[in-house]
């Protein structure tokens, strides 16, 4: 019996890693593409490659977001580091309500 036909849809990715988190963006490509968690929250450090990042998350069809006083708010080159930024896919982020 296939045991990925019974497991529960992974619903959020929390990444704290100290600096390394784009090497573990990186290395979940096949996740985000397949598996489609629906939130993957990572910090933004300084020494984080906030451009590779961000092009890993638009290749799966991601949209990356912070969250601000006014809700979601959209990531598309820069962003305050020191925070937790958040991806989740294209197909939902239209739908999030705060």
């Amino acid at each position: 019996m296939d045991k990925r036909a019974t497991a529960s849809p992974i619903a959020a990715v929390k990444i704290d890693v100290e600096g390394h988190e784009v090497s573990v963006i990186r290395g979940m490509k096949q996740l985000l593409q397949h598996e489609r968690p629906r939130l993957v929250m990572f910090e933004y450090l300084q020494r984080t490659n906030l451009s590779e990042a961000l092009a890993i998350f638009r290749a799966a069809r991601y949209t990356t977001f912070e969250l601000t006083a006014d809700g979601p708010s959209e990531v598309h080159g820069s962003a305050r580091p020191l925070q937790n930024l958040f991806a989740c896919p294209e197909e939902i982020f239209s739908s999030l309500q705060f």
